[in-house]
């Protein structure tokens, strides 16, 4: 961490004490029978010093909602959003979630450059290849009937930020599934995250991470997000907003699903905020439905094109 923040970062550190967890929770772990659905984690990576900010959103937002993990965003209710209780009252209250990223003396380095921060945020949890309990939480695919039974009552997935759905490719099953895993991008980043945060004597919540041989840490653990998509993790570049998705796959042979939940704002005053929209589930077919409509429109334009030239 940089020297001239240590003084702010030691009393920022004091404050959280009463409320922050023990570490991040990484959102594997069922061959240990350890998993449970992992933190929701804020990156932000300053191009200019290399350092890395991290934040787990489970500590509080401006209006004092804490606690909040993937088990809130994914799979808890039936419906398109699934969001938890405690997520869904806190929205109808307030609108938006906001943490105040200026509050942490951690974030005092890059409060003048978020013009030109890197962010993104992460979140998952791994399959239960053990006994398939997270699988199918409601009831789509009969080859897991009876199975599911989680301790969280949450489905299986991965959450990040994205310019959207149409970036999300519905093949790959497998690499999806790898993803929240210990060896998979999301999984194994949030693992690297407490050892990083560890090592370095940070608060395990909130830290600003310094750079590995001159390179910043999250780009040492995040090269690219499995179930990719389109190479490397969508990182958003300055302030603005990004979707925020849910992607997870309830069948044993199938397309995987994606669901925008809303999205995070980064804001030139040092907010991030959440704010949800009418969250429409995407079905692999679906998104497959819609290159094909766009190959068809372009279609129809070029044939009415050529009968009015004619």
């Amino acid at each position: 961490m940089n020297i001239s923040y240590k003084i702010a970062s030691a009393i920022s550190l004091a404050l959280l004490a009463g409320s922050a967890s023990a570490a991040i929770d990484t959102g594997f772990g069922f061959a240990t029978e350890t998993a449970r659905p992992s933190s929701l984690v804020f990156s932000a990576v300053d191009d200019t010093t290399k350092q890395t900010f991290v934040l787990n959103l489970a500590l509080a937002t401006t209006s004092g909602v804490t606690g909040l993990n993937y088990a809130d965003f994914a799979g808890n209710k039936p419906g398109a959003a699934g969001f938890s209780d405690a997520l869904t009252s806190a929205l109808a209250a307030t609108g938006s979630l906001t943490w105040n990223l200026s509050s942490f003396g951690q974030f005092g380095s890059f409060i003048s450059n978020i013009a030109n921060l890197r962010w993104s945020v992460l979140g998952g949890y791994e399959f239960d290849n053990v006994a398939l309990s997270n699988g199918d939480k409601f009831g789509v695919e009969p080859d897991f009937d009876g199975l599911y039974n989680d301790s969280y009552n949450t489905q299986w997935g991965a959450l990040v930020t994205a310019p959207g759905v149409a970036w999300l490719n519905p093949n790959d099953q497998g690499i999806l599934t790898i993803n929240p895993s210990n060896v998979g991008t999301t999984g194994a980043y949030l693992a690297a995250v407490n050892s990083k945060i560890a090592a370095e004597g940070e608060n395990p919540d909130v830290a600003s991470l310094d750079p590995v041989n001159g390179v910043a840490f999250y780009d040492t653990k995040v090269k690219g997000w499995d179930g990719a998509f389109l190479p490397g993790v969508p990182t958003k570049n300055g302030a603005g907003d990004y979707e925020f998705i849910w992607a997870t796959n309830p069948f044993a042979d199938g397309k995987n699903q994606f669901t925008s939940l809303g999205k995070f704002t980064l804001g030139l005053d040092g907010t991030l905020t959440f704010s949800n929209v009418a969250a429409v589930p995407v079905p692999g077919a679906l998104w497959l439905f819609g290159s094909a409509l766009v190959g068809l429109l372009g279609v129809s334009r070029r044939k009415s094109g050529g009968a009015s030239a004619a």
